[in-house]
């Protein structure tokens, strides 16, 4: 799987209209298209959600200020920050025991 830094997510969204898409079946017919235009990345839009909530927020927090649910794809952009350096992990546990993660921004 190739993995991308939030400023390379950056330039390709910038210039999504000048990349083109390959794509060969195992019948190797090949099918190229532009790349469509995009939102901006989620992994961007995540970044903003915990900085504006001034500290650190559950992964719940930050589906519900993105407006989608909190889903392992959520998780896997969320951790990829934590890799990346961008935002760091709290852990702690609720009262009942189970394991409970806050994010907040690196600094």
């Amino acid at each position: 799987m190739t993995v991308y830094t939030i400023a390379q997510l950056e330039h390709l969204a910038q210039h999504a209209g000048d990349i083109h898409v390959t794509y060969r079946d195992r019948n190797a017919h090949d099918t190229s298209h532009s790349a469509p235009l995009s939102s901006p990345d989620v992994r961007t839009r995540i970044y903003g959600a915990v900085t504006r909530a001034g500290g650190a927020i559950t992964r719940a927090q930050i589906a519900v200020a993105l407006g989608v649910k909190k889903t392992p794809w959520l998780t896997d952009h969320i951790e990829r920050l934590v890799t990346d350096g961008y935002l760091m992990k709290l852990s702690g546990c609720w009262r009942n025991g189970a394991l409970m993660f806050w994010y907040d921004v690196q600094r």
